[in-house]
């Protein structure tokens, strides 16, 4: 008969118990506190891949969504909770006032709602007569065609347009430093003195250069270049990310409705055609304006595919100068070819509303 002392039980205990603690802290560490605790539930991920398109979230990646069945739209996401905590309410543009009903006879319109009218008729007449205050507009185009060109052209027309009301427009640029703006301003001869630069990405710093401006020269219109570019300080992902760009896009979205003030934000192109980012993106603006061109020609195209202030059947057709996109002087000879060879004839077609030969 073999008998055992007390001490030694005591030692196996002893072991046993912290080879049992030492096997829960592995556990704990390579499949996650819901596992180690016996609740059967693994740790969240800190990932995950969502669709540009449609939005629904996976798991992992893969090629088609499960929803809307597109192709290649899977981007990924963080899961983790936002930097603020989560604890902040959400913020609002609209007053506790307007969120009652009100009769459709009842609304009055505000004397200061007009369209802000610009030196160019091309761009007033694809926009529907100006730019509309408390809109939020994207334009969008592939690399080279002159996006920034055209939203540097417009603020300085914005800034020309308010310098009655005594307005400035603040031009955001992600992509240049202020100097490089300045050497284009200079080329394209803009030197509106109510025309400001910064150089931001963070869109929280965008948002507090707004609201602290100078009362005396109240800001009349704001540029961003370009929303890929921005990034928000509570959200935990790079800038040009999915989740980025549509917080970016809400915040600036919060900002204009609220000040009542005009914002024009640059928008990348795929190499499919389609908008960089969410499909949100699209959904979220006011206007979606498409600056499109053909490679060596001069000419390009502004188009709206959406707007909520006008039509959507206008066309613009511009002219890349030395002085930057100009208005074409006679656009229905624009695409004839000198050609002295029989048997030639013209064939005059509508693009929309735009009538060319």
């Amino acid at each position: 008969m073999i008998t055992i002392s007390t001490t030694t039980t005591t030692c196996f205990i002893k072991f046993a118990m912290l080879r049992s603690a030492m096997r829960h802290q592995l556990r704990r560490r390579h499949l996650g506190p819901g596992v180690a605790g016996g609740r059967g539930l693994a740790s969240v991920p800190k990932t995950s891949y969502s669709c540009s398109e449609c939005g629904h979230r996976h798991s992992k990646w893969q090629g088609q969504c499960d929803n809307c069945h597109g192709w290649n739209h899977l981007q990924e996401v963080s899961n983790l909770p936002r930097r603020g905590g989560g604890k902040a309410a959400p913020r609002d543009w609209i007053q506790q006032s307007q969120s009652k009903p009100i009769r459709l006879n009842d609304v009055s319109l505000s004397q200061n709602v007009h369209r802000i009218k610009l030196a160019d008729a091309e761009i007033n007449w694809v926009l529907g007569g100006g730019i509309v205050p408390g809109s939020l507009t994207l334009i969008a185009g592939p690399p080279g065609v002159g996006k920034s060109t055209l939203s540097l052209q417009i603020a300085h027309m914005m800034a020309n347009a308010t310098q009655a009301n005594n307005g400035a427009v603040l031009y955001v640029s992600g992509e240049e430093s202020v100097g490089q703006v300045k050497m284009r301003a200079d080329r394209l001869a803009h030197a509106s003195p109510n025309l400001y630069l910064a150089s931001e990405t963070n869109i929280e710093s965008i948002v507090g250069m707004v609201q602290s401006w100078d009362k005396a020269t109240p800001c009349a219109g704001v540029m961003v270049d370009s929303i890929q570019t921005m990034y928000s300080a509570e959200i935990n992902s790079t800038a040009g990310n999915v989740s980025q760009v549509k917080e970016c896009t809400l915040q600036l979205l919060r900002l204009c409705k609220e000040a009542d003030i005009p914002m024009i934000i640059i928008g990348h192109i795929t190499k499919s055609g389609d908008i960089a980012g969410p499909k949100v993106l699209e959904h979220i603006v006011d206007t979606v304006v498409q600056l499109d061109g053909e490679a060596h020609s001069p000419n390009r195209f502004l188009r709206c595919t959406k707007n909520r202030f006008g039509t959507t059947s206008e066309v613009g057709v511009l002219s890349m100068t030395d002085a930057g996109l100009v208005p074409l002087k006679n656009p229905l000879q624009a695409f004839l070819s000198p050609s002295t060879s029989p048997h030639t004839t013209l064939l005059p077609r509508a693009w929309r509303k735009q009538p060319v030969v």
